[in-house]
C-alpha cells in the first residue's frame, strides 16, 4: 500500500448528501472535546482547538446506536474488502471542527499500535489534513489534502497527521476509522 492513498467521489452523491444531511443536523449528538489531537504530546510551535466529536465505535465496544447504520452508509465493508484493509477495527468516530484558529493542530499519531487510518471528508471544507516527516523535534509537510466530500484518504496510522480548523467555510467534519493491523 502507498502511505497514503487518496480516493475521491468514492460514495454516490446520495449517500454522501445523506451523511452530510445527518451528521450536520441539529439533532445529530455531539461532544465537547477540549484537545483536538487527544492524548497526544504538545509540539513546540503548534496548539490544539477543541473540536466536537461523536464516537460510534471505541475500545471495542458500540458506542453509538449510529453505529450499523454510517458503517453501512459508508460502505465500509466494500471498503475493508476492496482495499484489503484488516477488519479489526478499533475506533471510529466523527469530528466537527469550527473556525477557532488559523493554524493547523498538534501533529500526532492517532494510536502506538501498527493501524491504517481510513478518513471521510462529509463535508466540502478549507481545513486541510496535513501530514508529516517526523525528523527529531521537528515536523515537515510532505503532502496537504483539502477536505472534498465524498472523498476518502486511506494511510499507515504511523504518519503524522493533523487536521486544520476552517476559516473560510463555517465547519469541517470527517469520519475516521482506525483498523489494526496486528
Amino acid at each position: 500500500m502507498d502511505n497514503i492513498q487518496v480516493f475521491e467521489n468514492y460514495l454516490p452523491k446520495n449517500k454522501s448528501d445523506k451523511m452530510e444531511e445527518i451528521l450536520l443536523s441539529q439533532d445529530f449528538p455531539w461532544f465537547l472535546i477540549k484537545k483536538s489531537s487527544g492524548e497526544s504530546k504538545e509540539v513546540n510551535g503548534y496548539k490544539d482547538t477543541v473540536q466536537f466529536e461523536h464516537h460510534f465505535f471505541r475500545d471495542g465496544n458500540q458506542t453509538s446506536s449510529g453505529f450499523p447504520f454510517f458503517c453501512d452508509l459508508l460502505s465500509l465493508g466494500d471498503l475493508i474488502t476492496k482495499f484489503n484493509i484488516p477488519n479489526k477495527v478499533t475506533r471510529m468516530k466523527s469530528n466537527l471542527l469550527l473556525k477557532t484558529q488559523k493554524t493547523p493542530n498538534t501533529p500526532h499519531i492517532d494510536f502506538s499500535d501498527p493501524h491504517l487510518v481510513l478518513l471521510y471528508y462529509v463535508n466540502d471544507s478549507d481545513g486541510p489534513t496535513i501530514f508529516y516527516e517526523k525528523n527529531g523535534n521537528r515536523f515537515n509537510k510532505i503532502k496537504e489534502i483539502h477536505p472534498r466530500k465524498g472523498t476518502f484518504v486511506l494511510f499507515n496510522g504511523s504518519i503524522y497527521h493533523s487536521s486544520t480548523p476552517p476559516q473560510l467555510n463555517d465547519y469541517r467534519c470527517v469520519i475516521n476509522i482506525n483498523t489494526l493491523t496486528c
